[in-house]
């Protein structure tokens, strides 16, 4: 029987065209790989963020209801401006210790605030305190801060030595008057005077020395804590003053 014909033997160049065409093949499937997974971590990067990314926004304090929030000042436990501050604007000494002393020395107008790190946030709620001028300028004025978003915005409630009231609010660094200076028989001139504020919605009562004087309405800051706050209007003006039993209270 006759063997079959043996395969013809591949010469050198056929050999090369095979190695090249198959380098060629392993080269674009590797290429297809590459292309595969980048476009899947594209898609990935592309769809991520739009699902899961999120927007750096402000902070948010939360808002405390049903609470009380007092402050008899033996201590700084709750953390108020304590000590001595000079900018332009003059020197103040803070002193906790029984009472918070406020000692201020005007190099031009000024106006001093300081609130407890600690306090809550509130929306309705009930703030009052006892603060006398103890000394210096006559028309130097002292009071409430209320729903304090930051130092830039808030509303603030004060009593001068002369007989006046006053309610304005701040709003991003910019001063609206909201009562402006008003009369009263009700303010103690230097002595003690316990100043209140009732806030409900939009609505503000101010009392002085447990006597209603006034009312306004005003929504611009929905929420926010409480503080105390002191100004002096002229250059050369010092004064010394002095706060206690602060109570913030929220239904």
């Amino acid at each position: 029987m006759e063997n079959p014909p043996n395969a013809p033997t591949e010469t050198s160049d056929r050999k090369e065209i095979s190695v090249l065409i198959a380098l060629g093949v392993i080269v674009i499937v590797c290429i297809c790989c590459l292309l595969a997974v980048a476009g899947y971590a594209l898609y990935s990067d592309i769809s991520t963020p739009l699902l899961n990314r999120k927007t750096p926004t402000r902070d948010v304090v939360p808002v405390s209801k049903g609470i009380t929030f007092s402050e008899d000042f033996d201590s700084n436990r709750n953390d108020w401006n304590e000590g001595f501050f000079e900018d332009d604007y003059g020197t103040i000494e803070y002193t906790v210790n029984g009472l918070y002393g406020w000692d201020v020395d005007a190099v031009q107008g000024v106006s001093q605030k300081s609130w407890a790190s600690a306090a809550p946030s509130v929306e309705d709620f009930t703030v009052a305190v006892e603060g006398t001028h103890v000394s210096g300028a006559d028309d130097a004025s002292y009071g409430l801060l209320f729903r304090i978003a930051d130092i830039d915005n808030l509303y603030y409630f004060c009593i001068s030595d002369v007989g006046y009231y006053y309610a304005g609010l701040l709003q991003n660094g910019e001063w609206t008057t909201l009562i402006d200076w008003t009369e009263t028989s009700t303010i103690n001139v230097n002595s003690l005077n316990t100043l209140k504020v009732v806030g409900e919605g939009d609505e503000f009562i101010f009392y002085v020395n447990g006597s209603m004087v006034d009312s306004v309405r005003d929504s611009t800051h929905p929420s926010g804590t409480a503080g105390l706050s002191i100004e002096l209007y002229n250059a050369g003006d010092v004064s010394s003053f002095e706060f206690d039993n602060f109570v913030l209270t929220s239904p």
